[in-house]
């Protein structure tokens, strides 16, 4: 038998009841306290309960601080119990507080295939007009060497998007077996998924509220939106003219996660820049025979394809690391009622806005990180 701790209250002593001014209350006497509180009717409990928590001084604390809140002034049977009930089921708790589980949700990883096979594609903006008239730039992530192709349009609509998929990535780089979007509506439209079909490319879109399975793109976005304000400065309307500047810089810029610049991963050479012309900078080769010559170039290409490989490999690998401790599994029932989280992009910390909406029923099941929900 294990000896109770000194210093740990011994919680069994016999209660003791007495009656002042005819309201019972409740003694209970232990090791280094005691508890004299009014037993309160159970005709009372939730009138107790909702102004012990849901009153503008109790200011919907949670289940510990409203416990003990009560504890020592009052006490009625199974009281905690009641206490987690009560709390548990506020649906302005629900709204506004932050939740501190796990994120719900199975990691999958969207296969890399070479270069220019798996595209990341995003819309950003609307920015300040410039000359031309344009407010939006859209983006291409390529999933394998992390090159950017980017252009300035007018207007988020699925034409722009085609024109730029046939120009900037099939006529450019060849069709890639696969394209990343979220769920703007340019993208799932009828002409533009057509457009994918008959190309035979596989299209894969992020949930409305977790875009987080298109994140190359949107850190694109956010690095280019940097620089843009870097180089224009308060010129703002100039972002247009120095779109392609931005994108350069990211391109010859070495990757965390291939070890080298997008540049190079593509054309297996670093991109020249004034400074190397005028410097006079040469990468000599020190090769006496034109064999010699073509078994290092090609020797140097599989080396430098396997490096990036490796590192995508154990870049991905981590990530998987990362998400499964990070992650919970996802599991709902049918007619199940959930609080849906809407993140707002210009949501600050300390806004005043409710965190989560609903009650919503839970109407069928769409995959494992998906369900969908009774408007």
């Amino acid at each position: 038998m294990k000896e109770r701790s000194a210093n740990r209250p011994n919680r069994r002593h016999k209660a003791k009841y007495t009656v002042e001014d005819g309201i019972l209350y409740r003694r209970q006497t232990g090791d280094q306290y005691t508890d004299v509180s009014m037993v309160i009717p159970k005709s009372e409990v939730r009138k107790v309960l909702q102004e012990s928590h849901e009153s503008a001084e109790s200011g919907h604390r949670g289940m510990k601080a409203t416990f003990r809140r009560l504890q020592g002034k009052y006490w009625w049977p199974k009281m905690f119990k009641d206490i987690v009930s009560f709390v548990g089921s506020c649906k302005t708790c629900a709204l506004t507080k932050a939740r501190n589980h796990k994120q719900f949700g199975t990691p999958m990883l969207i296969p890399t295939y070479g270069k220019f096979e798996t595209i990341h594609m995003d819309i950003a903006g609307p920015l300040t007009p410039g000359p031309s008239g344009k407010r939006f730039f859209i983006i291409a992530v390529d999933r394998k060497t992390k090159y950017v192709e980017v252009s300035a349009i007018h207007e988020q609509t699925s034409k722009n998007v085609i024109k730029f998929f046939m120009k900037y990535i099939c006529l450019r780089h060849g069709t890639p077996r696969a394209v990343i979007t979220d769920n703007g509506k340019q993208f799932l439209a009828a002409d533009f998924e057509k457009l994918l079909a008959e190309r035979n490319v596989q299209h894969y879109t992020t949930t409305p509220y977790h875009p987080e399975a298109n994140g190359a793109a949107e850190r694109t976005i956010r690095t280019i939106k940097e620089t843009l304000t870097a180089i224009c400065g308060s010129k703002k309307s100039h972002w247009e003219r120095s779109l392609p500047f931005a994108a350069f810089a990211i391109n010859t810029a070495v990757h965390e996660s291939t070890g080298k610049s997008p540049f190079e991963t593509v054309y297996d050479r670093r991109a020249l820049i004034p400074t190397d012309l005028r410097l006079g900078r040469r990468d000599l080769k020190e090769l006496s025979k034109v064999g010699d010559f073509k078994d290092a170039v090609v020797n140097e290409h599989l080396s430098a394809e396997t490096q990036v490989c490796d590192k995508l490999g154990l870049t991905q690998e981590r990530q998987l690391r990362t998400l499964k401790k990070r992650n919970v599994p996802l599991l709902l029932s049918i007619g199940q009622y959930v609080m849906l989280n809407i993140p707002h992009k210009n949501h600050k910390i300390g806004s005043l806005d409710f965190r989560y909406h609903g009650p919503y029923r839970v109407l069928g099941k769409v995959n494992d990180n998906a369900y969908e929900l009774e408007e």
